[in-house]
């Protein structure tokens, strides 16, 4: 009986710390910069109120803190408002900066081939690549940390050397792979991933096929196909023509029957479900 009481005044003076803490910081953050601390003081006014429901402070003291925490929630809101605007404004004039142009609206923005998911409850951003078709990376809600990705992933993305011929044999040579694999005739559509598959064991380097391990392993995913698919000038290799099929209804159902293909680079794209090399007959 005398552990168990003293447990109760032991966990109740914890609260009431935790209480004060959370009180403290929250009025430490409103004087310092509420607009740019509103999502950190959202937090601590929810911590308050799971704190006020779970202790054993009387009724009439956890009816008054509630009633003083519910009054910082217009606040809040205010805020919130303030901060989503000077946020926006602030990365659209970096975003220029670089050579982009931002549109859409919160939660999602767009920038070149790139998409961004705002959270400011999680205070975090998602960044895509295409219409929220491929994720690259998660990183903090700051307008020059998401330049600094952005940067870095149109990069790694958009600079890469680049040949169409070299590019193109090794892909109908992957195509044909795909063909024999599958059974079907040249000329036959084929899923696009599976060509993808057989085109990045392809580029694989000598010491890969000795020892398929990952540090020896070439990175190549889904991106970075669909971007040279995209930056490819000419489609024509010999006497024949790639082909990429658009995908129907029924192929966009699921995130590995397609890819998206850039069409500019502003956003705009097609969805993409399998691949042909056809045969050009001179007349």
């Amino acid at each position: 009986m005398k552990k168990r009481i003293l447990k109760t005044v032991k966990d109740e003076g914890l609260n009431i710390q935790k209480l004060l803490d959370a009180y403290y910081n929250i009025i430490k953050l409103i004087k310092k910069a509420p607009i740019n601390n509103c999502i950190i003081i959202k937090k601590e006014i929810v911590e308050i109120e799971k704190i006020i429901k779970n202790s054993n402070l009387n009724t009439e003291i956890k009816n008054e803190l509630d009633l003083y925490v519910q009054s910082f929630h217009p606040k809040i809101s205010e805020w919130k408002e303030k901060f989503k605007r000077k946020f926006g404004t602030e990365l659209e004039k970096l975003i220029k900066k670089i050579g982009f142009e931002l549109k859409g609206n919160f939660p999602l923005l767009k920038t070149s081939i790139y998409s961004l998911e705002i959270d400011f409850d999680k205070s975090q951003v998602v960044m895509w690549y295409g219409p929220k078709q491929e994720k690259l990376d998660f990183c903090d809600l700051n307008p020059e940390t998401i330049i600094q990705e952005i940067k870095k992933y149109n990069e790694i993305i958009t600079k890469r050397e680049f040949n169409d011929d070299q590019f193109l044999s090794v892909l109908q040579k992957a195509y044909n792979i795909s063909i024999y694999r599958t059974g079907k005739n040249k000329g036959d559509s084929i899923p696009i991933m599976d060509v993808l598959l057989d085109y990045i064991f392809l580029i694989q380097n000598k010491k890969y096929r000795e020892n398929p391990d990952k540090t020896n392993y070439y990175d190549y995913n889904r991106v970075l196909f669909s971007y040279d698919l995209y930056k490819l000038k000419h489609r024509n290799l010999g006497n024949h023509e790639l082909n990429l099929i658009t995908a129907t209804r029924a192929f966009t159902k699921h995130h590995s029957d397609y890819i998206w293909i850039p069409s500019n680079d502003k956003g705009d794209g097609n969805y993409i479900s399998h691949i042909l090399f056809r045969e050009i007959k001179n007349e």
